[in-house]
């Protein structure tokens, strides 16, 4: 019975934190445990993440620094680093879960055992009107390694996330493929999970990062640098590993 690590960190989301947290621990799968990262917020999130403290499957931290999304979930992976979970899940704080969402991903993940990192389908809603946001006419649905699963078994051949700003997930998975690809002989691969079972609200305030970093210039610049990193040092060394705290 897999057990999964849900990573949340938060910062000022007062507005949809409970509903997030509700839509884990109300899941129709119970092996679950949610670690919530307060990144010093100045609203009320941190008092509403507290009240979940006691609960047994509930772990609550709190930056001393607002350090970002990625910094928080390195945190809690290097808490958890030495505890039983099976795979890993970062989970936005802005984002809500059907409660069928981890018992599907469960299903999908016992049928197909050499995945070892699995993307998963959201649709985007704005948060103010919660109607479903469209692109060139069409909804937002996507398919993304901002929303994956990650095994256990590749912790210790990739390590933590980046610590940027924005994009490690995209650094993660791609640091994911090329393991796989230069290590054929594990058996690992990658796979898909299509249907749509998180709903990502879209937000307009200061910190929403969705609309804060520029796609056209800041992320297509970081992307670069971490393909020539990967492809001209990683994969000559075989060595994907991102040391952050160890």
């Amino acid at each position: 019975m897999n057990k999964f690590l849900v990573i949340t960190p938060f910062h000022n989301v007062e507005e949809c934190l409970e509903q997030m947290i509700e839509g884990v621990l109300q899941q129709e799968y119970k092996n679950i445990h949610l670690c919530l990262i307060d990144d010093c917020s100045t609203d009320n999130s941190y008092k509403i993440a507290e009240s979940y403290k006691n609960y047994s499957n509930v772990t609550l931290l709190q930056n001393k620094e607002n350090r970002g999304a990625y910094y928080s979930i390195n945190k809690a992976l290097h808490l958890f680093k030495d505890e039983e979970w099976d795979f890993w899940h970062f989970h936005g704080a802005d984002d809500v879960s059907d409660l069928t969402r981890i018992q599907k991903i469960n299903t999908f993940l016992l049928e197909n055992p050499s995945i070892v990192g699995l993307k998963t389908t959201f649709f985007r809603v704005h948060f103010d009107t919660k109607k479903m946001n469209y692109e060139n006419g069409r909804p937002h649905i996507s398919t993304s390694e901002g929303t994956a699963f990650y095994s256990r078994k590749i912790f210790s051949h990739l390590g933590y996330y980046h610590d940027s700003r924005f994009s490690s997930d995209t650094d993660y998975w791609w640091r994911l493929e090329a393991f796989i690809q230069t290590n054929p002989k594990l058996g690992f691969s990658l796979g898909e999970h299509t249907e749509p079972l998180k709903m990502a609200y879209l937000r307009r305030g200061k910190d929403n990062l969705t609309l804060k970093y520029d796609f056209h210039t800041t992320r297509p610049k970081y992307w670069q640098s971490v393909r020539e990193e990967i492809y001209y040092k990683m994969i000559p060394s075989n060595n994907f590993y991102r040391n952050i705290f160890d």
